[in-house]
């Protein structure tokens, strides 16, 4: 990116200020999961399914005996998702400056067609992974398979075979 000091209030930002190859980190709002459990929101085991377990879900023990309150911080059931989270280190593959698009490799935060911010971290990736390559090779076969066919065939001879020949 060009020096942040050049910039003024309300200038637009658009793709083509990336490169390939940039490593960046991406903000967006988490989906929100709505009140979930213990074991989706942080990932609790749970009960056995038999020996006569019937509440496989149930967090158990929230504490000992001592303090006769539940301490804060203590991990229980409640509303998940819905804040900020980054995810860093992501490599630009490529960028579409027509439709505006950086196509980067990894996680982008918060839901489709969602607000993220992305900020350059001033490092580039040390392999930029080229996943329109194989497109070229196609090209490459389709040119092969164009030749064969304009080659004409020599005529081989057909191998009869003589059934009484033929090992039991």
């Amino acid at each position: 990116l060009p020096d942040v000091s050049s910039f003024k209030a309300g200038q637009t930002l658009s793709a083509s200020d990336f490169t390939a190859g940039e490593v960046v980190d991406l903000s967006g709002v988490m989906k929100g999961r709505g009140f979930t459990g213990a074991v989706k929101r942080h990932g609790f085991h749970g009960a056995p399914a038999t020996h006569g377990h019937d509440h496989p879900k149930a967090v158990g023990s929230i504490g000992s005996r001592y303090p006769q309150h539940t301490l804060k911080g203590t991990r229980m059931a409640g509303r998940m998702g819905g804040h900020n989270v980054t995810v860093k280190n992501l490599s630009i593959i490529d960028i579409d400056p027509e439709k505006n698009y950086l196509i980067v490799y990894g996680a982008v935060p918060g839901a489709s067609g969602g607000l993220v911010r992305v900020k350059a971290t001033g490092r580039s990736a040390k392999s930029v992974i080229k996943l329109f390559q194989p497109s070229v090779v196609s090209v490459k076969a389709e040119a092969k398979a164009v030749e064969a066919e304009s080659q004409p065939q020599a005529e081989q001879p057909a191998v009869k075979t003589d059934e009484a020949a033929k090992p039991r």
